[in-house]
């Protein structure tokens, strides 16, 4: 179960930046490190890129330069937002994510009917994957394209947005844009056809502690 005081509800997006804001706040809670490390360390990472076109690093300018960025790297290598941030975490030579690496694991997942269907947690539920006491458990979801249809669900309000999930005796939703007010879940917050891309992270507890 997360400590929900641990989740990070200072930090505010800015700009389009809610795929690596969202991952940040999952580093945050796992290492401690602060937030604008991990906009600094990304821009680090692709600094060749933005020289190449001219980009220089002004905070907090930096954020809109790294929303159009992280887009147009998917775009260009084929690949979603959501491989570009595992592809940070599994190669990136930069401290805060090599820190990341090797403080907890990370995976992008499927879901059917609730239940996961590729990787280590294959065939368990994500409900229960989140609630699992041997393990601190979050994960990143994608809400894709508003559609017009109302389903009297939390989700009916993000469009294009990156969400974080995580359990403490409900399911909660962090938005980036509304750090403050974390939004409780109905069990059923899977069942939802808006849902995209999905990245699981997780930590080994520490018996008897």
């Amino acid at each position: 179960m997360v400590s929900q005081e641990r989740i990070d509800n200072t930090h505010s997006q800015i700009y389009d930046t809610c795929l690596l804001s969202n991952f940040a706040v999952v580093g945050n809670y796992f290492i401690s490190e602060r937030i604008e490390d991990f906009f600094k360390n990304y821009y680090i990472e692709f600094e060749s890129f933005f020289r190449k076109h001219g980009i220089t690093f002004i905070w907090p300018e930096f954020g809109f330069c790294q929303s159009k960025h992280i887009n147009y790297y998917a775009h260009q290598s084929n690949i979603s937002g959501y491989d570009v941030l595992l592809k940070l975490f599994l190669q990136s030579k930069q401290t805060i994510f090599k820190k990341c690496k090797s403080n907890f694991d990370a995976e992008k997942i499927s879901l059917k009917n609730g239940l996961i269907t590729n990787g280590t947690f294959v065939n368990e539920s994500i409900n229960d994957f989140l609630r699992n006491s041997k393990i601190e458990s979050i994960i990143n979801v994608f809400i894709n394209k508003n559609d017009g249809v109302s389903n009297n669900h939390p989700f009916d309000k993000f469009h294009m947005h990156s969400l974080t999930i995580y359990y403490n005796k409900n399911f909660y939703c962090h938005d980036t844009i509304n750090p403050l007010d974390d939004i409780i879940l109905p069990e059923n917050w899977w069942e939802y056809n808006r849902i995209g891309d999905i990245l699981i992270y997780w930590k080994q507890q520490i018996q008897g502690i």
